[in-house]
């Protein structure tokens, strides 16, 4: 009797030993994926802080703290998150673009082609700046008075520069 249940006990071994197997490769990848979503994460905030960090110290002589404060607090995210997603959609560069834009509209502007180009990326570069930072629910009470805030110092440095 004692024989007969030896087979019965090292089938039932095999397969705990088989179940516990593939649980040990399943953690081992979920492991790894973590450690990988974690490297991505700290390589997109350094990219995103660099990016940032640069646009303002080479500009900081015309921009206004509200215009720095969104870009550092707010399309700092926008740029993360697309730098995490930006696989197949190049979500990256266009939030690169956007802060550069942001910035050149500030600058003086002294040729017609650029005031025609302020012209034709100031509105399109406004409800981008504002679908990005919903997406992130920046200041999401106050969002829409930051971004006429926004579009009044656009303006203004716009209508400053025509008359220069």
């Amino acid at each position: 009797m004692l024989l007969a249940t030896i087979p019965f006990v090292n089938n039932e071994f095999e397969e705990f030993m088989i179940k516990e197997e593939k649980k040990f490769r399943i953690i081992e990848q979920r492991t790894k994926e973590s450690e990988k979503g974690l490297l991505k994460s700290k390589k997109a905030q350094k990219a995103v802080d660099s990016f940032i960090q640069e646009i303002i110290e080479q500009n900081s002589d015309y921009l206004p703290d509200i215009i720095t404060e969104t870009l550092t607090q707010g399309w700092s995210r926008v740029m993360f998150l697309a730098y995490l997603k930006d696989d197949q959609e190049h979500q990256w560069i266009k939030t690169c673009q956007a802060a550069q834009d942001l910035v050149w509209c500030l600058k003086p502007i002294t040729s017609q082609k650029d005031r025609q180009h302020w012209i034709s990326i100031a509105p399109k570069l406004l409800k981008e700046l504002k679908c990005g930072l919903q997406d992130v629910s920046y200041h999401t009470n106050n969002l829409d008075s930051t971004i006429i805030e926004i579009r009044s110092i656009l303006t203004s440095t716009f209508k400053q520069n025509m008359f220069n």
